[in-house]
C-alpha cells in the first residue's frame, strides 16, 4: 500500500494527531504546493560597519542610481560599488544612536531623511556631501514616514513647540522637508504648507511605528492602530482609530504590502487592511513563537518583504540568542496564508539593490567580454534583493547556496484503528537525495518532547529510503541537503497493515 503524505501549511501550535500539515518546516520558503529553498548569505564584500547596524535603507536616486545607506549607534555611512563611506556629520559630532535607538530612514527626491530619537533629525544628498541638521526647527523624533504625499515624523521627543509628545506626530511643509511652519500660529502659513501638529488622543498609548503609504497609512501605536488619511484642506490628516486591531509590540515587527500589512500584537501575528485586523497565527504558530521569543529584546526584531515573492521576513531574538542578536527568522506567504521558519544569525534585515556599475569599475574587453550593450537597458538591473548584515556586522544577500532543510510531518495515522508497518519511504522532494526518519509508536503515552526518530535512511537507486517503522502512528521527518534548487511537496510511505497488535 502507499500513502501519500503532501506537505502541507506549518502550524506547530496544533498537536501533531489533527496537524494536517507540518509540525516543521525550517530553512525553506512557504509557497502553493510545497516548499522552496532558502539561499544563504553572502557577502557583499563591503568592509563591516564599526558596530552592530541599527538600521538602513536603499533605493535609487533621481539619476536612477542605486544606493544604501545605513546607521549604527555613532555613525551613518554610505555604500558605493566597493567602499563603505562615513558620511556622518561634521558638525555636532557622533550620533548617540544608544541603548535601544533606531535609525529609521526616507528617500525625499535626491535626498535621504534620518531620524533616531536622541539626535537632530538628519539629511544627505544623494549626489554628494555629509549628513547634515535638516532643520533647527524640526523636532527630534523616533519614526519617520510617508503618508499620501506628506513627509511625517511621529512619537515627538523634543518638539520646539509640543515638546514631548510619545502619541504625537508632526509634518513639514508640503514638498520641503526643511521647512516646519508653527501650525498653532495662524499667520505661520502652516496650513497652506500642509504642515501639521497633532496628537492620537485615546488610550492608544505612544507611537511604535508609521505604517507608509501612497495612499492611506496607519500610526501603530502600543494599544491600538490608527488608519490615517491623506485629505487635505484644513484637516490634512484624517486619523481614526481600526476596529479590531491591537497595538503593535515591538517597533520592527511588521511590513507592508499591497493594501494591508501584517504586525506583531501582544497576542501574536495580526494582518490589517486599514479597516479591520484578524489574527493570522492563531492556533498556528502564535503559541510557538511567543514562546521563543525574546521580548526583551523587542528593539532588535526587523522585518523586510521578499522582493521576487509575496513573502514578509521577519527576524527575531529566540531561545538561545546571544545578547540579543536575532536567530531565528519567520516567513509568511500572504498570497497563500502559509508560513515557515528558518534558524540563522544575523544582525538586521535589509532591501539591497545592486550598487551602479560605471564604465571605469569594469574590466576586459568591453565589446565582447559583456552579454548586452550598454546602450540597452539589462532586464533586472537595479532589482532589488533580499539582504541581511550578517553577526560580523557585514552587508550581505541571500543568494548563496540553500541552506539544509527540515521538513517534519504531524502524527500520521495510516490504518484508523490498527497499526501499519511502513518498509519505505518516496521522498518528493525534485532535485536532491534527502534522508528520511520514521517515528513510529503504538500509541499516544510518549511525551511530545520524548519521541525519538530512527537512523535517517539514504535514499536508493529507486529513489526511496528503506525504513523499519511499525506502530499506528508514523512521523516523517525529510532532511534536505544544503544545495538543493528545487521543490519539496510531500512524500510517499510504502508498507502494509499490521493487524491490531
Amino acid at each position: 500500500m502507499k500513502w501519500r503524505v503532501a506537505f502541507r501549511e506549518w502550524a506547530p501550535d496544533l498537536p501533531p494527531l489533527v496537524n494536517p500539515g507540518l509540525v516543521k518546516a525550517t530553512n525553506v520558503l512557504p509557497t502553493a504546493g510545497g516548499y522552496l529553498p532558502l539561499p544563504g548569505l553572502v557577502s557583499t564584500g563591503h568592509a563591516a560597519l564599526d558596530s552592530r547596524p541599527r538600521g538602513g535603507i536603499s533605493g535609487l536616486d533621481t539619476s536612477a542610481n542605486a544606493y544604501h545607506i545605513a546607521g549604527t549607534s555613532t555613525k551613518l555611512y554610505k555604500y558605493t560599488i566597493s567602499t563603505v563611506t562615513d558620511v556622518s556629520r561634521s558638525v555636532g559630532g557622533a550620533y548617540n544612536a544608544t541603548g535601544t535607538a533606531q535609525w529609521h530612514f526616507e528617500q525625499h527626491e535626491n535626498s535621504v531623511i534620518a531620524v533616531n530619537p536622541n539626535d537632530d533629525i538628519q539629511t544627505i544628498n544623494l549626489a554628494s556631501g555629509l549628513f547634515s541638521q535638516l532643520s533647527a526647527s524640526a523636532p527630534r523624533a523616533r519614526y519617520i514616514g510617508y503618508i499620501g504625499p506628506i513627509l511625517v515624523v511621529a512619537n515627538l521627543i523634543s518638539d520646539p513647540i509640543a515638546g514631548t509628545q510619545p502619541n504625537g506626530y508632526r509634518s513639514p511643509a508640503l514638498g520641503n522637508p526643511a521647512s516646519w511652519p508653527d501650525p498653532t500660529n495662524p499667520s505661520s502659513g502652516a496650513i497652506a504648507a500642509q504642515s501639521i501638529l497633532s496628537s492620537i488622543r485615546g488610550n492608544g498609548g505612544r507611537i511604535n511605528a508609521i505604517v507608509s503609504g501612497t495612499e492611506i497609512g496607519a500610526f501603530l501605536q502600543e494599544n491600538a492602530v490608527a488608519r490615517a488619511d491623506y485629505v487635505g484642506g484644513d484637516v490634512i490628516l484624517q486619523v481614526d482609530t481600526v476596529k479590531k486591531a491591537k497595538g503593535l509590540l515591538a517597533p520592527r515587527a511588521f511590513a507592508a504590502f499591497e493594501r494591508s500589512f501584517i504586525y506583531l500584537a501582544e497576542d501574536g501575528w495580526q494582518l490589517c487592511d486599514f479597516t479591520s485586523a484578524r489574527a493570522i497565527g492563531d492556533q498556528r504558530i502564535n503559541r510557538t513563537f511567543l514562546a521563543d521569543y525574546d521580548s526583551q529584546y523587542s528593539d532588535r526584531v526587523s522585518s523586510v518583504l521578499h522582493p521576487d515573492l509575496p513573502i514578509v521576513v521577519i527576524a527575531y531574538p529566540g531561545a538561545g540568542n546571544t545578547g540579543g542578536r536575532p536567530n531565528k527568522l519567520l516567513m509568511y506567504n500572504y498570497a497563500i496564508d502559509r508560513w515557515a521558519s528558518v534558524d540563522m544569525a544575523l544582525e538586521i534585515l535589509s532591501r539591497v539593490l545592486p550598487f551602479t556599475t560605471t564604465l571605469d569599475d569594469l574590466t576586459g574587453n568591453l565589446d565582447t567580454g559583456y552579454p548586452t550593450s550598454f546602450d540597452e537597458l539589462v532586464a533586472g538591473f537595479g532589482a532589488a534583493i533580499l539582504g541581511a548584515y550578517g553577526p560580523a556586522n557585514s552587508l550581505a544577500t541571500f543568494t548563496g547556496a540553500s541552506l539544509a532543510a527540515t521538513l517534519e510531518t504531524g502524527d500520521q495515522e495510516h490504518i484508523p484503528g490498527g497499526n501499519a508497518l511502513v518498509t519505505k519511504v518516496r521522498p518528493l522532494v525534485d532535485g536532491t537525495e534527502p534522508t528520511v526518519q520514521v517515528s513510529a509508536r503504538r500509541d499516544r503515552r510518549t511525551a511530545e518532547s520524548a519521541i525519538s526518530f530512527g537512523t535517517a535512511g539514504a535514499l536508493n537507486e529507486d529513489g526511496e529510503c528503506p525504513v523499519d517503522g511499525e506502530g499506528r502512528y508514523h512521523r516523517y521527518r525529510v532532511n534536505v541537503p544544503a544545495g538543493w534548487s528545487e521543490q519539496a511537496v510531500g512524500l510517499d510511505a510504502i508498507g502494509f497493515p499490521a493487524g491490531n497488535r
